[in-house]
């Protein structure tokens, strides 16, 4: 677990010298999130030395990196408890986005133990209703109860061993950004 952490402070370390010293890096494939909290990699913002954003409206803002653990479906409450240990007595850069996802059951457990400013939970996947009778899915609303205000969406292994089509990840995407969840997009089939 300390790995972690150090492994947190490193990318953040090399992601700040390596971006933080370029004048124009418009070009770079790294995650900002948009005005509705969707996570993508069309980056059409540039980049200067004070490490803040220049976006295309002409405005500047601090610029966050964003790291981001999926557990999938490993763990249990004493090793999640001991990761989040972890992160909220780390000294945490606070220029970093630290979001943690842990299995859906785990979920209230995670938002509840975190204390660290710059740490938050992602569910795995969230449903395109806010309710009915669709056992085994959580609904966006069902997730801000709890505090988890982050869900992981499309999903490699979602669309090839529960067979989610683009439209259906599409219609869940807006979904939740309409209920007002921040969605980390797996726009590729590669995660």
């Amino acid at each position: 677990m300390v790995r972690a952490i150090n492994l947190i402070e490193a990318i953040s370390s090399h992601l700040s010298e390596s971006f933080g010293n370029s004048n124009d890096n418009s070009n770079d494939q790294n995650n900002d999130s948009n005005s509705n909290g969707l996570i993508n990699n069309n980056n059409t913002n540039s980049y200067n030395n004070n490490n803040t954003i220049n976006n295309n409206n002409g405005l500047s803002q601090a610029r966050t990196f964003f790291v981001g653990g999926n557990f999938k479906m490993n763990g249990n409450k004493k090793s999640i408890k001991a990761i989040i240990d972890n992160l909220n007595s780390a000294d945490l850069p606070s220029n970093v986005e630290v979001v943690i996802s842990p299995p859906s059951i785990y979920l209230a457990l995670a938002a509840d133990a975190i204390t660290a400013p710059t740490v938050s939970v992602a569910a795995q996947n969230c449903f395109n209703k806010a309710s009915g009778a669709y056992t085994g899915e959580i609904s966006p609303e069902s997730l801000k109860d709890i505090n988890v205000p982050w869900v992981i969406l499309g999903h490699s292994e979602r669309r090839t061993i529960i067979k989610e089509s683009d439209e259906f990840i599409a219609d869940k995407t807006k979904f939740a950004l309409d209920s007002g969840l921040k969605v980390i997009l797996c726009s590729f089939r590669c995660c």
